[in-house]
């Protein structure tokens, strides 16, 4: 599930399309795999689901419609819960937290 995740940051259609065909909930699940390497892989996902990119007007409801759904499919304590791990788990935990923080 998680290799979905690693698309171009210029791709809009997958922020949509991934959270609206039910790929959130899996890919916050994978944060709490004891496989590290999983953890990383969903991580990252979060990330890029997080991000704000592709044309001005369509960069923001994306990105702020994602974080919104990673929050109301309880996506945080999973997320927090990283800042437990390795470094690249805390990495990529705080630039989700960052993300998440600043259209909010």
């Amino acid at each position: 599930m998680a290799f979905f995740c690693f698309f171009d940051n210029t791709e809009d259609q997958n922020k949509v399309r991934i959270p609206q065909s039910g790929g959130l909930v899996p890919v916050i699940l994978l944060l709490n795999h004891p496989n590290t390497t999983i953890q990383e892989q969903a991580s990252v996902c979060l990330r890029n689901l997080s991000l704000s990119c592709g044309s001005l007007a369509d960069m923001f409801d994306a990105a702020a419609e994602n974080e919104a759904a990673i929050v109301s499919e309880g996506g945080l304590p999973p997320v927090v819960g990283l800042l437990h791990g390795t470094d690249t788990l805390i990495e990529q935990a705080l630039v989700v937290l960052r993300n998440i923080s600043v259209n909010r």
